[in-house]
């Protein structure tokens, strides 16, 4: 048996005659006919009585048509639900944030978003901050914001902002009174830092091994406030980017920015994506909502 006997049977059921049905069908009547007789035959049993121009169900045809209509429903609301998954309706929306696990920039992007996509649950996976594009590849995440590219024919990368690497220390520092500091001076200082992939960072990379500088000892710490508050204590320095560090220097007097370098060391972010989402208009919302959040992000 196939749907489209199914629906004959529950058409030709509420419709009661083979003129309606034959016409909501498309068919006509002699091929209705046939097909009636045909799912009477596979089943072995009548579906309906045929009294002059009116057809009524039968015991077995009651039961038939029950059936059919659960299954035709469900089958419509399956149908309704993968369409609105498609076009970006309601499912979730899984991100993360690669190097720093502060997000004081996702609240104002999720008001919006939600006004636009109320059916859409959107989750942060912190497990993945730590390697978000293996995320991504390996289906975990729909969308990650990261400061590196990683060349891969599956992945998409739109440019977010420009920021650039501080270093945090202590009021009661020796460079508190200066506007930046060389890499080669961080070779006496405890080091906090969040990657942990610490040798493929922006700091290592464009900083510490070009200058030959290796710091007195490096702390790996998997949150920014623990690193703040390593930094508050005056147990050592950090280096992260500006926009992660913006909230807690607006709120705290002990804590003082340096510039790294006499020019600053530069980084962009990105939205992260698999190019097969590309066409999914929900994430795309969401990054063109992420640009207008991250505006103003002093460059």
């Amino acid at each position: 048996m196939e749907l489209r006997h199914l629906m004959l049977v529950k058409t030709l059921a509420e419709s009661g005659t083979l003129t309606a049905a034959s016409k909501e069908l498309h068919l006509t009547q002699p091929a209705l006919s046939r097909q009636l007789r045909s799912v009477e035959e596979e089943l072995g049993v009548a579906l309906f009585h045929r009294m002059s121009k009116r057809m009524m169900l039968t015991h077995a045809g009651e039961i038939l048509y029950g059936s059919a209509r659960k299954i035709l429903c469900e089958l419509e609301k399956t149908e309704n639900n993968l369409h609105n998954v498609a076009h970006g309706q309601v499912g979730k929306l899984r991100l993360a944030t690669g190097c720093y696990t502060c997000y004081h920039w996702l609240p104002k992007t999720l008001e919006k978003y939600r006004k636009i996509y109320p059916g859409i649950e959107t989750t942060i996976n912190l497990a993945a901050t730590a390697d978000p594009h293996s995320a991504l590849l390996s289906g975990e995440l729909d969308l990650a914001l990261v400061n590196r590219r990683v060349e891969s024919p599956e992945l998409e990368h739109q440019a977010l902002f420009e920021d650039e690497d501080i270093v945090i220390v202590n009021n009661e520092h020796r460079w508190a009174s200066r506007k930046y500091v060389m890499p080669e001076e961080l070779a006496d200082e405890n080091l906090f830092v969040f990657d942990s992939n610490l040798y493929e960072s922006n700091l290592f990379k464009k900083v510490l091994n070009p200058a030959g500088v290796v710091p007195r000892q490096i702390v790996r710490l998997p949150m920014t406030e623990a690193m703040i508050e390593m930094v508050k204590a005056g147990l050592g320095i950090s280096v992260m980017v500006r926009w992660a560090a913006s909230p807690y220097l607006k709120v705290s007097d002990n804590l003082v920015p340096l510039r790294l370098t006499r020019n600053g060391i530069k980084r962009t972010w990105y939205a992260a994506t698999l190019k097969e989402s590309a066409p999914c208009e929900s994430i795309q919302t969401f990054v063109d909502l992420l640009k207008d959040s991250t505006s103003n992000i002093k460059k």
